[in-house]
Protein backbone atom coordinates (compact mmCIF):
# COMPACT_ATOMS: atom_id res chain seq x y z
CA UNK A 1 0.00 0.00 0.00
CA UNK A 2 2.04 3.00 -0.84
CA UNK A 3 0.93 5.17 1.92
CA UNK A 4 1.70 2.43 4.30
CA UNK A 5 5.23 1.47 4.72
CA UNK A 6 6.85 3.76 2.57
CA UNK A 7 5.44 7.08 0.21
CA UNK A 8 6.60 6.47 -3.58
CA UNK A 9 7.43 9.03 -5.57
CA UNK A 10 4.09 10.74 -8.07
CA UNK A 11 5.84 9.87 -11.34
CA UNK A 12 6.01 5.80 -10.44
CA UNK A 13 2.38 5.82 -8.71
CA UNK A 14 1.12 7.10 -12.17
CA UNK A 15 3.60 4.69 -13.97
CA UNK A 16 2.24 1.79 -12.48
CA UNK A 17 -1.39 2.79 -12.68
CA UNK A 18 -1.58 3.45 -16.71
CA UNK A 19 0.68 0.36 -17.44
CA UNK A 20 -2.41 -1.23 -15.64
CA UNK A 21 -5.02 0.56 -17.28
CA UNK A 22 -3.40 2.07 -20.47
CA UNK A 23 -7.10 2.98 -21.98
CA UNK A 24 -7.95 5.19 -19.03
CA UNK A 25 -7.57 8.82 -19.49
CA UNK A 26 -5.90 11.64 -17.64
CA UNK A 27 -9.48 11.88 -15.44
CA UNK A 28 -9.67 8.13 -14.88
CA UNK A 29 -5.65 7.71 -13.76
CA UNK A 30 -6.27 10.25 -11.60
CA UNK A 31 -9.15 9.20 -9.12
CA UNK A 32 -7.59 6.13 -8.94
CA UNK A 33 -4.02 7.99 -8.07
CA UNK A 34 -6.32 9.81 -5.35
CA UNK A 35 -7.79 7.19 -4.01
CA UNK A 36 -3.51 5.34 -3.65
CA UNK A 37 -2.19 8.35 -1.79
CA UNK A 38 -2.46 10.26 1.38
CA UNK A 39 -4.65 13.69 0.52
CA UNK A 40 -2.03 15.91 1.94
CA UNK A 41 0.01 14.34 -0.40
CA UNK A 42 -1.55 14.40 -3.81
CA UNK A 43 -0.41 16.71 -6.69
CA UNK A 44 -3.09 18.21 -9.37
CA UNK A 45 -4.51 16.55 -12.49
CA UNK A 46 -2.10 18.68 -14.77
CA UNK A 47 0.90 17.31 -13.31
CA UNK A 48 -0.26 13.96 -13.65
CA UNK A 49 -1.29 14.66 -17.29
CA UNK A 50 1.80 15.50 -17.84
CA UNK A 51 3.33 12.59 -16.69
CA UNK A 52 1.31 10.56 -18.45
CA UNK A 53 2.32 12.34 -22.32
CA UNK A 54 6.11 10.86 -21.00
CA UNK A 55 5.04 7.48 -21.23
CA UNK A 56 2.46 6.96 -23.78
CA UNK A 57 4.79 6.20 -26.32
CA UNK A 58 5.59 2.77 -24.16
CA UNK A 59 2.16 2.07 -23.83
CA UNK A 60 1.19 2.45 -27.43
CA UNK A 61 4.13 0.47 -28.49
CA UNK A 62 3.48 -2.56 -25.92
CA UNK A 63 -0.52 -2.23 -26.40
CA UNK A 64 0.61 -2.95 -30.28
CA UNK A 65 1.26 -6.51 -28.91
CA UNK A 66 -2.23 -6.92 -28.30
CA UNK A 67 -1.67 -9.62 -24.97
CA UNK A 68 -3.87 -6.81 -22.80
CA UNK A 69 -6.83 -7.46 -24.91
CA UNK A 70 -9.65 -10.50 -23.40
CA UNK A 71 -9.44 -13.47 -24.54
CA UNK A 72 -11.26 -15.41 -26.67
CA UNK A 73 -11.43 -18.66 -29.11
CA UNK A 74 -10.60 -16.58 -31.82
CA UNK A 75 -7.20 -15.83 -30.34
CA UNK A 76 -5.88 -19.29 -29.91
CA UNK A 77 -4.95 -18.46 -33.67
CA UNK A 78 -2.14 -16.31 -32.87
CA UNK A 79 -1.87 -17.43 -29.08
CA UNK A 80 -1.82 -20.84 -28.92
CA UNK A 81 -3.15 -22.56 -25.26
CA UNK A 82 -2.95 -25.85 -24.10
CA UNK A 83 -6.45 -27.71 -24.85
CA UNK A 84 -7.46 -28.39 -21.38
CA UNK A 85 -6.93 -25.24 -19.91
CA UNK A 86 -9.65 -23.94 -22.20
CA UNK A 87 -12.69 -24.87 -20.84
CA UNK A 88 -11.10 -23.90 -17.59
CA UNK A 89 -10.57 -20.27 -19.15
CA UNK A 90 -14.95 -20.40 -20.34
CA UNK A 91 -15.85 -21.35 -16.64
CA UNK A 92 -13.85 -18.67 -15.10
CA UNK A 93 -15.59 -16.05 -17.58
CA UNK A 94 -19.07 -17.55 -16.22
CA UNK A 95 -18.19 -18.05 -12.51
CA UNK A 96 -16.76 -14.59 -12.41
CA UNK A 97 -17.73 -12.04 -14.91
CA UNK A 98 -16.08 -8.48 -13.26
CA UNK A 99 -12.65 -10.10 -13.79
CA UNK A 100 -11.89 -9.73 -17.71
CA UNK A 101 -9.52 -12.56 -19.05
CA UNK A 102 -6.93 -10.71 -21.05
CA UNK A 103 -4.97 -12.98 -23.69
CA UNK A 104 -1.86 -12.38 -21.78
CA UNK A 105 -3.65 -13.61 -18.05
CA UNK A 106 -4.74 -16.75 -20.43
CA UNK A 107 -1.19 -17.43 -21.33
CA UNK A 108 -0.79 -17.67 -17.80
CA UNK A 109 -2.86 -19.86 -16.65
CA UNK A 110 -1.70 -21.97 -19.48
CA UNK A 111 1.44 -22.47 -17.19
CA UNK A 112 -0.20 -23.12 -14.31
CA UNK A 113 -3.10 -25.01 -14.29
CA UNK A 114 -1.58 -28.08 -14.17
CA UNK A 115 -0.27 -27.28 -10.89
CA UNK A 116 -3.01 -25.28 -9.56
CA UNK A 117 -6.08 -27.34 -9.04
CA UNK A 118 -8.58 -24.27 -7.66
CA UNK A 119 -10.08 -22.16 -10.14
CA UNK A 120 -10.77 -19.05 -8.45
CA UNK A 121 -6.78 -19.30 -7.12
CA UNK A 122 -5.60 -19.94 -11.05
CA UNK A 123 -7.29 -17.24 -12.14
CA UNK A 124 -5.89 -14.72 -9.52
CA UNK A 125 -2.46 -15.87 -9.72
CA UNK A 126 -2.56 -15.48 -13.30
CA UNK A 127 -3.77 -12.03 -13.14
CA UNK A 128 -0.99 -11.11 -10.76
CA UNK A 129 1.76 -12.71 -12.73
CA UNK A 130 0.26 -11.17 -15.84
CA UNK A 131 0.34 -7.74 -14.63
CA UNK A 132 3.60 -8.13 -13.14
CA UNK A 133 4.64 -8.81 -16.76
CA UNK A 134 3.22 -6.09 -18.27
CA UNK A 135 4.88 -3.30 -15.54
CA UNK A 136 8.56 -5.29 -16.56
CA UNK A 137 8.03 -4.52 -19.70
CA UNK A 138 6.49 -1.08 -18.99
CA UNK A 139 9.56 -0.52 -17.02
CA UNK A 140 11.97 -2.13 -19.37
CA UNK A 141 13.07 -4.10 -16.43
CA UNK A 142 13.74 -7.82 -16.58
CA UNK A 143 10.91 -10.18 -15.30
CA UNK A 144 12.42 -11.74 -11.89
CA UNK A 145 9.45 -13.26 -10.55
CA UNK A 146 10.39 -14.61 -7.61
CA UNK A 147 8.88 -13.20 -5.12
CA UNK A 148 5.68 -13.79 -6.52
CA UNK A 149 6.86 -17.28 -6.62
CA UNK A 150 7.62 -17.59 -3.58
CA UNK A 151 3.65 -16.23 -2.03
CA UNK A 152 1.56 -18.99 -0.90
CA UNK A 153 -1.64 -19.66 -2.37
CA UNK A 154 -3.41 -18.95 0.98
CA UNK A 155 -1.67 -15.67 1.18
CA UNK A 156 -2.74 -14.53 -2.54
CA UNK A 157 -6.60 -15.27 -1.52
CA UNK A 158 -6.51 -13.07 1.27
CA UNK A 159 -4.49 -10.40 0.12
CA UNK A 160 -6.69 -9.92 -3.21
CA UNK A 161 -10.04 -10.21 -0.81
CA UNK A 162 -7.93 -7.85 1.87
CA UNK A 163 -7.14 -4.85 -0.49
CA UNK A 164 -10.76 -5.20 -2.55
CA UNK A 165 -12.11 -4.48 1.00
CA UNK A 166 -9.87 -1.73 1.64
CA UNK A 167 -10.63 -0.52 -1.65
CA UNK A 168 -14.25 -0.62 -1.19
CA UNK A 169 -13.68 1.39 2.39
CA UNK A 170 -11.96 4.09 0.63
CA UNK A 171 -13.97 4.86 -2.33
CA UNK A 172 -17.11 4.76 0.14
CA UNK A 173 -15.08 7.43 1.82
CA UNK A 174 -14.31 9.62 -1.37
CA UNK A 175 -17.75 9.02 -3.29
CA UNK A 176 -20.21 7.93 -0.28
CA UNK A 177 -21.12 4.35 -2.60
CA UNK A 178 -21.60 1.47 -0.82
CA UNK A 179 -22.08 -0.76 -3.94
CA UNK A 180 -18.74 -0.49 -5.75
CA UNK A 181 -17.51 -3.44 -7.71
CA UNK A 182 -14.16 -5.05 -6.75
CA UNK A 183 -10.84 -3.14 -7.85
CA UNK A 184 -7.78 -5.11 -9.22
CA UNK A 185 -5.23 -1.68 -9.24
CA UNK A 186 -2.14 -0.91 -9.15
CA UNK A 187 -1.37 -0.66 -5.36
CA UNK A 188 -2.13 -4.94 -4.96
CA UNK A 189 1.62 -5.44 -4.95
CA UNK A 190 2.52 -3.09 -2.60
CA UNK A 191 -0.24 -4.42 -0.39
CA UNK A 192 0.70 -7.65 -0.67
CA UNK A 193 4.58 -7.00 0.04
CA UNK A 194 2.86 -5.04 3.41
CA UNK A 195 1.01 -7.37 4.84
CA UNK A 196 2.76 -10.96 3.20
CA UNK A 197 4.97 -11.62 5.98
CA UNK A 198 4.85 -14.90 7.91
CA UNK A 199 2.50 -16.28 4.95
CA UNK A 200 4.91 -17.66 2.92
CA UNK A 201 6.64 -20.95 2.21
CA UNK A 202 3.42 -22.81 2.50
CA UNK A 203 2.95 -23.74 -1.09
Amino acid sequence: MYRNKRMRGTKEIVTDIFSEHPEWNARQVYDRYLLLVDSKKTVTLNAVQKQLERIKPTASALLKEGLKQPWHMGTLIKHPLPPDVIPLILKSQKQEPDIVITIQMALWMGRFYTTIKDLRYLVRVAYFYSIYEWKMKFTESELDTSWLDNTSGTAILRMWDSYCEWCHKKLYEMTGEKNIEPIQTSGLFEWINDNKEGENNER
